[in-house]
């Protein structure tokens, strides 16, 4: 579980084998923990395995990474929030959604997706993992995105 204070700070407890609390290591956690001593977080999405939020318009998720639902071009799990920078330009994101093994997000009104795919859940119309942010239609005018278990749902 993991929440967000008023001063834009990030909280999380509970399982942590993968390091989805974000607090650089892999030690479980039955109190809330404040994740980093940065603020400005506006929201947070907590997956499978993995936690995501966003910090003035930009992406940062941690924890598991098998199929790249991190979003950071590689499978390495991170214990510690890391931005998302590929695509370059991959900013001004008003909203994130982290699913069991993928995570979507939107960028002025369009969808994107990165992750597990084995269900078609990035909505490419294939079944290929992708390992960043990878938009998903070029249709515009989505307001809202969530990722579930293994499916993505958006609103237009």
């Amino acid at each position: 579980t993991c929440g967000l204070k008023n001063d834009g700070t990030l909280w999380c407890w509970g399982k942590n084998s993968d390091g989805q609390l974000g607090l650089g290591h892999t030690a479980n956690r039955n109190v809330p923990s404040q994740i980093t001593s940065e603020t400005g977080f506006t929201s947070i999405s907590a997956g499978g395995y993995h936690t995501c939020g966003l910090k003035a318009g930009t992406a940062w998720c941690w924890g598991r990474n098998s199929g790249g639902q991190l979003g950071l071009g590689d499978t390495t799990y991170r214990s510690v929030p890391t931005q998302i920078t590929s695509p370059t330009g991959f900013t001004s994101i008003s909203s994130i959604s982290a699913g069991g093994y993928h995570t979507c997000g939107l960028k002025a009104g369009t969808a994107w997706c990165w992750g597990f795919n084995s269900y078609g859940q990035l909505g490419l119309g294939n079944t290929i993992d992708r390992s960043i942010p990878t938009q998903i239609t070029s249709q515009t005018g989505f307001t809202s995105i969530s990722a579930g278990a293994d499916h993505t749902f958006g609103v237009k």
